[in-house]
């Protein structure tokens, strides 16, 4: 019966020291303001796939994405994929103020939910720029997603 306690601890900081060594990969990574973070909504409970954005001629094409994009009437679109289980698009953040891109934007189904600060209420955009077909077509170029497009989980890039 003593061991039952040990074990439990040596599994809890085997959890604790994998998600310290996930953390760079997530979201924070671009906390430094150094570049924009894509996070591949899908999981609830365990890291998402993420990848920052650093330089210019991967951060322009975005910008420019942003600046082409009509705005959406909110009464006309659905949210609700924003908040199921399971696939909820991809996210923007933008946590250094980089110019020309919100702070944060999500992603899914031809909508585009934005947020210039924290506290604001959101925007929407028509993604007439097939954000999220880019911003997975990347993740996947980065090797975080295929397995989850094979399972079914996340959809293809080149099916879109």
């Amino acid at each position: 019966m003593r061991a039952l306690p040990k074990i439990a601890i040596l599994v809890w900081t085997i959890c604790a020291a994998a998600a310290a060594l996930a953390a760079p990969a997530g979201p924070a990574a671009a906390g430094n303001g150094v570049g924009v973070s894509i996070v591949v909504e899908v999981f609830s409970g365990r890291p998402n796939p993420a990848f920052t954005l650093e330089d210019a001629a991967a951060l322009d094409p975005l910008r420019e994405a942003f600046g082409r994009m009509p705005a959406e009437a909110p009464e006309s679109v659905p949210t609700a994929g924003f908040h199921r289980l399971g696939y909820r698009g991809v996210v923007i953040e933008n946590p250094g103020g980089v110019a020309g891109l919100p702070r944060y934007a999500q992603v899914l189904g031809g909508v585009v939910l934005v947020r210039d600060e924290a506290d604001s209420a959101p925007r929407y955009l028509r993604d007439t720029e097939s954000l999220e077909k880019r911003c997975l077509a990347l993740a996947d170029e980065r090797g975080l997603i295929r397995e989850l497009i094979e399972a079914g989980l996340v959809p293809d890039p080149g099916a879109m």
